[in-house]
């Protein structure tokens, strides 16, 4: 997993981590009724406001809360897809119904080519 996080305000890109993975455990997204597998990992996917990641900003010139954006660099060879029922918080499970997809694009999930050419 490719993780990026950048300025809120001016969207500099501040920091840039590379995880391995072999599972991703997927969050369901709120609904009351059935939801797409893909839609949960577009959940997961989407960018994401840390008001309490507070980072130093160059462009800025001060400290700014950051957004996460997290992309798939590398794709490992068996991928799991777990998804993630429980909420710790609470220590509720989520019984939505989730659709499984039988074939799953991942392209869009992917790191674009012009992320890779621009690295921090």
């Amino acid at each position: 997993i490719r993780t990026e996080y950048q300025c809120s305000t001016c969207e500099q890109r501040i920091t840039v981590l590379f995880d391995e993975f072999t599972v991703l455990k997927i969050p369901i997204v709120n609904s009351k009724k059935n939801v797409l597998f893909e839609n949960c990992l577009k959940e997961y996917i989407k960018p994401q406001l840390f008001e309490n990641n507070i980072r130093d900003c160059s462009n800025c010139k001060c400290e700014r809360s950051t957004i996460e954006i997290k992309t798939i660099y590398y794709p490992p060879e068996y991928l799991i897809l777990a998804v993630d029922r429980f909420n710790l918080d609470t220590m509720e499970k989520n019984y939505t119904n989730v659709e499984p997809c039988l074939q799953l694009d991942f392209t869009p999930f992917f790191v674009r080519s012009n992320d890779i050419s621009n690295p921090t």
